[in-house]
């Protein structure tokens, strides 16, 4: 798919300003590009409705789309060290819920199988068995460092039985 996408005059974000009166190019991704189709959408809307904000509307909807485009322009590798961290974050909040890589797909907006990809870029290992991991070593830290009974922690971090957990805990 080609998006192609004229400005009436030059984008307003400087970096989105191609050089020598030429074109830029950017490849989107997936993500990006039905963000920007949203946009497009909602412009077209306000295009019809035609009322007195619409300079303003518009505007601010270029605003969106350049910023849009101006993130799938950059290529950090700092952001899958950014959505790591927050994946961390989030599963170590999480310890106690049952439907992990469904939950954590829908908080990335990741399919399951790109979640494994990450996972597996990450941490060399899937989702569930890092979680697994996580809550083997929160269940330690619990029980050595606190002196939680083995029963409160696995309540706590959401196992049925404390049977599940002292299986859990026997795993390496």
């Amino acid at each position: 798919m080609v998006l192609v996408w004229v400005w009436r005059g030059l984008p307003e974000i400087a970096e989105l300003i191609p050089k020598n009166a030429g074109h830029t190019q950017i490849p989107l991704p997936h993500s990006p590009l039905d963000f920007l189709e949203q946009v497009h959408v909602q412009c077209r809307k306000e295009v019809s409705l035609a009322d007195v904000s619409l300079p303003r509307t518009l505007s601010a909807l270029r605003s969106l789309m350049e910023v849009e485009l101006l993130r799938a322009s950059r290529h950090t590798p700092a952001a899958g060290d950014v959505r790591w961290a927050l994946t961390h974050a989030w599963l170590a909040k999480n310890l106690a819920i049952r439907a992990t890589v469904p939950a954590l797909c829908d908080y990335l907006d990741m399919s399951p199988s790109t979640l494994s990809r990450f996972f597996l870029e990450q941490t060399g290992t899937t989702p569930g068995k890092f979680f697994r991991k996580l809550k083997r070593e929160e269940a330690k830290r619990l029980i050595e460092e606190h002196g939680w009974q083995v029963k409160a922690v696995a309540h706590h971090l959401g196992y049925k039985h404390a049977n599940d957990l002292s299986r859990a805990l026997r795993e390496t």
